[in-house]
């Protein structure tokens, strides 16, 4: 019975360590250096919960917690409280948000499992029973890191065990293609989707083709809503922390530009030799040279004859 036991219990925590690690690995990207922290209880979040900033945080942290916020909502159903740090009692658990430079992070440069070397848009998570600090190496940083944060509480809403991560982008360039029409309202949903997939896994920019190839060639022919779901889709992208790169050249972008201005396309270099005849001069043809209904005079059912395409 003892033995029947002992093996229950083997295997309980075998599965619990397997669904720890798979918190761990599962997360997108694989983190450079995360692990599991033995010495305290996990975090767990509360409608007490505070998010504890500097007492003057930048434009860019505040994004950053209003998209933590957002995911919140999501996620409970609710959001947390947003205090300075001078007014914050230490009492209770909380989540410190900011960059490395904040004074109130520094301080736990002492920790154990602090590391001070930085990267671009790199950050340290680092979680305890009362506390959680996401520590951004700069603001895009900041923001990496409550993507991973998010991305951890999305298997349990409300606990995470005690963990510790740092992590960095291997690629400062990690864009996304789209040809979605912006002049449809459905298109700028699509797209809006798009992006909170990429907040999630940390992709920064939508290099954005229109589906119209030269609509931002001919912006003064475009109709009004589609300037307003231009404007929509960009402050949808200042929330997700995502970079709105427009697309000048697709295929056939120069029909943009030959719609202000055809005389700009560019005509092919000839040499050719005349003769003159009674004060007219005439093209001596080429023999090797031949281009069926060259001068397009010839028009049979609105299609030009001897061409197959056009």
């Amino acid at each position: 019975m003892k033995q029947a036991v002992l093996l229950f219990f083997l295997l309980v925590a075998g599965v619990c360590q397997a669904q720890s690690l798979d918190l761990l690995t599962n997360l997108h990207p694989r983190p450079k250096v995360s692990y599991f922290s033995t010495d305290t209880l996990g975090f767990r979040l509360s409608s007490y919960t505070e998010i504890i900033t500097e007492n003057q945080p930048s434009a860019a942290s505040l994004r950053a917690i209003r998209y933590l916020q957002s995911q919140l909502r999501r996620l409970t159903g609710d959001t947390l409280i947003v205090l300075p740090l001078i007014s914050y009692d230490f009492q209770g658990n909380a989540i410190f948000i900011g960059e490395k430079n904040w004074p109130a992070i520094q301080e736990s440069s002492n920790d154990e499992h602090w590391d001070t070397s930085t990267h671009p848009e790199g950050y340290i998570l680092d979680m305890g029973q009362t506390e959680v600090l996401i520590a951004g190496d700069d603001s895009t940083g900041t923001f990496n890191g409550i993507s991973t944060f998010v991305q951890l509480l999305e298997p349990f809403k409300d606990s995470i065990p005690p963990l510790h991560i740092h992590d960095w982008p291997d690629y400062p360039i990690r864009w996304v293609f789209s040809t979605h029409n912006l002049i449809s309202s459905s298109q700028i949903s699509a797209l809006e989707a798009i992006e909170d997939t990429m907040a999630a896994h940390k992709l920064n920019g939508l290099q954005q083709n229109d589906f119209k190839n030269n609509i931002y060639s001919v912006f003064e022919n475009s109709y009004p809503p589609y300037f307003y779901n231009v404007d929509s889709l960009q402050a949808y992208s200042q929330k997700s922390n995502v970079e709105l790169i427009p697309g000048m050249f697709p295929i056939g972008w120069s029909e943009g530009i030959l719609f202000h201005d055809p005389d700009l396309a560019e005509g092919f270099p000839t040499t050719s030799s005349y003769v003159i005849q009674n004060d007219s001069g005439t093209v001596l043809t080429d023999p090797h040279i031949v281009l069926p209904n060259g001068n397009f005079e010839s028009v049979s059912n609105g299609v030009f004859t001897g061409w197959s395409f056009y």
